[in-house]
């Protein structure tokens, strides 16, 4: 019975150490990814559409390996650190897309749902963030369709059943205080021209 006994704590060990190698893997390899990504939607925003994709490439494969290195994907679940970066892998992905006209295939990527929606809300700040460079540049029609493109977003997520203190709220609410920001800029354009 002894022999049994302790034949299933070294199983458990086992498992556990290998679990949480992989863990420990997932977590260093996933800040790479959020850190590519955040290269990605710095490059589309600022035009370099070549040096986006060519590092939404790389990203794209170090997302393919992440995923593939887990034996169990409930250990991508846990990971705090993978739950950042493939919402920001998406925010990448959703930001290129808007900005290039290219489309991608975003139901390969592995996250939860939570932060599949997150990602559409923070799209909602790159998108503020496109406004102001186009209202320098005098490019208000532009900043018009952003805005109306972000109000469509807000009114999508809308939709979403989120629970009062979530992560999702506070996600929602960042996506309204960039509306109110591009409509500022909006505002500011029309007395400019007064």
């Amino acid at each position: 019975m002894k022999k049994m006994v302790l034949a299933s704590l070294q199983d458990a060990i086992k498992i556990y150490n290998k679990y949480q190698a992989q863990f420990r893997q997932v977590a260093v390899e996933a800040d790479e990814l959020r850190r590519m990504s955040k290269r990605v939607i710095f490059y589309v925003g600022k035009g370099q559409e070549d040096e986006a994709a060519e590092l939404l490439q790389e990203a794209t494969k170090l997302l393919d390996k992440i995923v593939s290195q887990v034996d169990d994907k409930q250990i991508l679940y846990d990971n705090e650190g993978y739950k950042a970066a493939s919402e920001e892998f998406m925010e990448a992905c959703l930001t290129y897309m808007i900005l290039t006209g290219q489309e991608l295939d975003l139901s390969l990527v592995t996250t939860t749902s939570t932060r599949r929606l997150g990602s559409f809300s923070d799209l909602c700040g790159e998108l503020a963030r496109v406004a102001i460079l186009l209202a320098t540049d005098g490019k208000t029609k532009k900043v018009v369709e952003i805005r109306d493109f972000i109000q469509e977003l807000i009114l999508e997520l809308s939709k979403t059943k989120i629970v009062e203190n979530s992560y999702l709220r506070g996600k929602y609410d960042q996506a309204e205080r960039a509306l109110r920001k591009v409509e500022d800029i909006l505002y500011n354009l029309q007395l400019g021209r007064r």
